[in-house]
């Protein structure tokens, strides 16, 4: 998910829009960026690489009168018999400097999901002491929630690992970010019966009010921010 915001929906100024009719913007969950058609640019198979990588390339673009103006292009490749999915992103501002968000939510439901699912990786050890011995099993009165958790890599990868020991002898999937473009990270629970899942998140904030958090958070024009995910 890409967008100005991230999150639950919420209402923020919109003064960084200068507009003197605009006062405020209205975000649905996750921003507007899930109601936009994707455009398709290319598909096809890479038979040169070391690995055969079957591949497609789509743009979605979001933008507004008196609004944001920009364009996220996205490749995604599954390497043939590596089970390796990779995800490149790049994002371009067309118009004003502009905030900017990104996230990447990623499920796991069951049968992979049950009370033996464990975590690890380049994350807080104290959470994942916590996770791995809390209980995870489906209840009716579950009420789900995300928390974010400090991501600890000094490299140029981070990496993140949910794995059961239990089923079909052991199974896994691993994460891979670079945490300078993703600083953030989070875990959305919600292990209500019918439900029944966990997302593992990678991200990046924006500040809604036009004020750059941390040295990021807002996006220059005609200036990209490459994203990858493996």
């Amino acid at each position: 998910m890409w967008a100005y915001h991230i999150g639950g929906a919420r209402r923020s100024g919109a003064s960084h829009f200068i507009h003197k009719h605009r006062k405020e913007v209205f975000h649905p969950l996750h921003g507007r960026i899930s109601g936009q058609r994707a455009k398709i640019s290319g598909y096809g198979i890479d038979w040169k690489s070391d690995t055969p990588v079957i591949w497609a390339e789509g743009t979605v673009k979001q933008s507004s009168i008196f609004g944001e103006n920009q364009v996220l292009r996205r490749r995604i490749g599954l390497e043939i018999f590596s089970g390796t999915i990779r995800v490149d992103d790049a994002v371009e501002n067309l118009f004003r400097r502009s905030p900017h968000a990104i996230l990447y939510h990623i499920n796991f439901g069951y049968l992979f999901l049950d009370e033996a699912t464990q975590i690890g990786g380049d994350i807080d050890e104290g959470f994942v002491s916590t996770f791995n011995g809390e209980d995870k099993s489906p209840r009716d009165d579950f009420v789900d929630y995300f928390l974010e958790i400090p991501v600890i890599s000094k490299g140029s990868s981070a990496t993140i690992e949910v794995r059961n020991d239990k089923l079909a002898e052991g199974v896994r999937a691993i994460i891979s970010f670079p945490p300078e473009a993703m600083p953030d990270f989070g875990i959305w629970r919600a292990f209500q019966s019918g439900v029944y899942a966990l997302a593992v998140e990678p991200m990046r904030r924006s500040d809604l009010q036009g004020e750059a958090v941390q040295g990021y958070g807002m996006l220059e024009p005609v200036h990209v921010l490459a994203r990858t995910t493996t």
